[in-house]
């Protein structure tokens, strides 16, 4: 769609706007695909017209709408095609940066905890209640919490969940250690066993948290940008 067409488009439809609610008393409400659009200067009608605020209806189209004061100007640029898919290209490239860049942050921390988590192996009393208050740390801080401030590309949500569900398994199930050992340090050895298995089932899902950490998004999506 060129810039003519657009504006003339844009021009039918106020005028379209202005026959279907004239003399209307109440407040005027502007829509712009489908989405309410406020502006500071709100809708009016003047002599069974509507008039809109060109510039609130221009933004709402990402258009660039400038108003030259000494030759009384508007001017309204619409983007092309071509201006939208670059920054459709730009806004992927950058979401894939970051989940890259969280994938890379999320394997060093997993090794962090797999080394932790061997480390543990064999240790009993304060010695390994450290560790484990170490892994839940690195879980819940740098692993579950900014999890929640990724936004993912669509094609590996379903990936990036289920990491995220092992993540939470393997914080529980590193508290069900931490407890189990508490009960052995009583005394308690048939409770602590109990817990022990228990915390068994929660390092079930490490097959489905490797395949998070082992994608390559960055090369998934130049191989899209070719085809």
């Amino acid at each position: 769609m060129n810039k003519k067409t657009a504006i003339a488009l844009l021009t039918a439809g106020v005028l379209v706007v202005g026959a279907t609610v004239a003399g209307a008393t109440e407040s005027i409400r502007l829509v712009v695909n489908g989405k309410e659009v406020q502006s500071d200067v709100p809708p009016q009608i003047v002599n069974d017209r509507v008039v809109v605020p060109l510039r609130a209806v221009g933004e709402a189209l990402k258009a660039d709408v400038k108003w030259d004061g000494e030759t009384s100007t508007v001017t309204v640029d619409l983007p092309t095609q071509g201006n939208e898919n670059n920054e459709d290209r730009e806004k992927m490239a950058k979401i894939a940066k970051g989940f890259a860049e969280w994938q890379q942050h999320a394997r060093t921390q997993m090794e962090l905890i797999d080394a932790r988590m061997e480390k543990s192996t064999g240790m009993t009393g304060k010695e390994a209640a450290k560790e484990y208050a170490a892994i839940q740390a690195i879980l819940e801080k740098e692993i579950i919490q900014k999890a929640k401030e990724i936004y993912p590309p669509y094609k590996h949500s379903k990936a990036h969940n289920e990491f995220v569900d092992g993540a939470y398994r393997l914080e529980a199930g590193s508290r069900l250690l931490a407890m189990a050992l508490e009960e052995e340090q009583k005394g308690n050895t048939e409770i602590g066993n109990t817990l022990a298995e228990a915390a068994d089932s929660f390092f079930s899902n490490e097959s489905k948290m490797d395949k998070f950490l082992s994608m390559n998004c960055a090369e998934c999506h130049d191989k899209g940008e070719k085809k």
